[in-house]
């Protein structure tokens, strides 16, 4: 499986057999999405806004799992889930 950051706000997961279109859309973000990366368990994913917002979905699931966003929060430009 794959997935992409995307500047249209969304996350998209990708089966690698069919890629002409997603399995799965991540719809939480306000802004681009700029970084993306899988638990070690693979059963979920963890993304980086535009906006400085984190944001953990589940493998299967399109809306979040768990969202950390506060007024401090500086720009974040990678993010790794362990």
């Amino acid at each position: 499986n794959l997935v992409l950051g995307s500047k249209d706000y969304n996350a998209y997961l990708f089966d690698m057999r069919q890629l002409d279109k997603p399995t799965m859309i991540h719809k939480e973000h306000v802004g681009a999405v700029m970084s993306v990366s899988w638990s070690p368990t693979g059963q979920k994913i963890s993304t980086e806004g535009y906006n400085a917002s984190l944001i953990i979905f589940g493998y299967r699931s399109g809306h979040a799992w768990d969202l950390y966003f506060t007024k401090r929060m500086q720009q974040v430009f990678a993010v790794k889930i362990s």
